[in-house]
């Protein structure tokens, strides 16, 4: 492209037209860059034999919708904020929840303690949290 009446011309290399053999690989597409995303499963509050039991699922920190989180073989979906409720059957003694998102996974688990004092909790958890990185 000539520049004025200088003489002096204005080039623009188009890499599509390099004249190279060589492949040109685009460097902004959404391809996987082989970074890794943590897939981190814990619970909310304490886990209790015969009450309801919540799973929240973050991955870099954020809450992931849509992870499916699996306790005694039936599947539950996260909601919005990455939380994910069933109920704990009564004479439960550890819950063990599988979450999958993807291609990542992590896995939750907690031994219930059982009290015999009246006045206790009946299963209050000291959980193990179990996290998992993927590559997706």
């Amino acid at each position: 492209m000539e520049r004025g009446n200088s003489g002096a011309y204005n080039i623009r290399p188009v890499a599509s037209e390099s004249g190279t053999d060589v492949a040109i690989d685009r460097v902004d597409d959404d391809e996987d860059d082989g970074a890794e995303t943590a897939l981190n499963a814990t619970f909310v509050g304490n886990v209790t034999a015969g009450e309801n039991a919540t799973v929240r699922v973050t991955a870099n920190g954020s809450a992931v919708e849509n992870a499916t989180v699996t306790y005694n073989g039936t599947e539950y979906t996260t909601d919005a904020d990455g939380e994910a409720t069933f109920a704990v059957p009564e004479n439960a003694t550890e819950v063990e929840v599988t979450v999958t998102f993807e291609d990542a996974e992590a896995e939750l688990e907690t031994e219930l303690e059982n009290s015999t004092d009246d006045t206790a909790d009946d299963a209050n958890a000291a959980y193990t949290d179990t996290t998992a990185a993927v590559a997706v």
